[in-house]
């Protein structure tokens, strides 16, 4: 069973980020065999004191194994207030999800969903109310997941969602985005519902964005262009907020039953974010 963790929320002294950098859109499958996974997001960095970008890197590798992937809040400088030694002045999902996978004792990717979930709730425990409602959409903060395979070659999909609740002034962290092995998958992020309707092939706009649009090729990768239709599809027809959060080149992974990652695509600078 997964555990849920809650923390009672302290009113601290005012925190000051000087930078907030969100993320938007991941999708995530398994093949109806089960021997590899696709972990498909596109790129727009969206911050709140600058212009956007397309230049995210929201999967990375850990180990040459495993897949961390995220949405949400991703990155966040303090420049001035209270805030701990231990904790620091920057959360960076990324860095925390290298962290956890090196020391590690137990890799399996539930393990590692759980002590990521850990390490963010220690981390925003320190901000005050206001802020934790600025960065929270629908309650949401942010999300992480590890994608691998199990030594018997066994898939594991595992995120952790750290939500905030202003009524109550708790942080709870739980699983989030449904299951990846499953008739349609794991969407998380905006414009899901986009996601959903490709995949669904209910509506005539998703039936012609699928006819003709996939790659010859192995499984995997008629697999890999399906996941990244999908997330153009979000990028091409989201509407208000969502479409300014959605956009850029589309990054996907594939993670084989053999525990070796292989690359659909991806933008060259993100191989640097990888943990070796």
């Amino acid at each position: 069973m997964r555990a849920i963790f809650i923390l009672v929320i302290a009113v601290v002294a005012a925190i000051t980020p000087v930078e907030v950098r969100r993320g938007s859109l991941v999708v995530v499958t398994v093949s109806q065999k089960g021997d590899f996974v696709i972990v498909g997001a596109e790129s727009r960095n969206v911050h709140d004191n600058k212009p956007f970008n397309d230049k995210a890197c929201k999967i990375i590798s850990l180990g040459g194994d495993t897949v961390f992937f995220e949405t949400g809040v991703a990155y966040i400088k303090i420049t001035r207030g209270t805030v701990s030694v231990k904790t620091g002045l920057t959360w960076n999902s990324q860095s925390v999800a290298r962290s956890v996978y090196e020391r590690s004792k137990n890799r399996a990717a539930d393990k590692l969903s759980i002590e990521w979930g850990q390490e963010a709730v220690r981390w925003f425990k320190v901000m005050p109310p206001q802020t934790l409602r600025g960065n929270a959409t629908d309650g949401k903060i942010i999300t992480g997941g590890f994608a691998t395979f199990t030594n018997d070659g066994f898939p594991t999909i595992y995120n952790r969602t750290l939500y905030y609740s202003d009524a109550k002034k708790l942080l709870i962290t739980a699983a989030d985005g449904g299951d990846p092995s499953g008739r349609l998958g794991m969407f998380i992020g905006v414009s899901v519902e986009l996601v959903k309707e490709f995949f669904e092939e209910k509506t005539k706009r998703a039936i012609d964005a699928r006819v003709g649009r996939l790659s010859h090729g192995t499984e995997s990768d008629e697999a890999s262009q399906l996941v990244r239709n999908a997330i153009q599809f979000a990028i091409d027809n989201s509407t208000e907020n969502d479409k300014v959060q959605l956009g850029g080149p589309i990054d996907i992974a594939i993670i084989h039953k053999n525990r070796t990652i292989e690359w659909f695509a991806r933008k060259p600078e993100c191989y640097a974010e990888d943990q070796k």
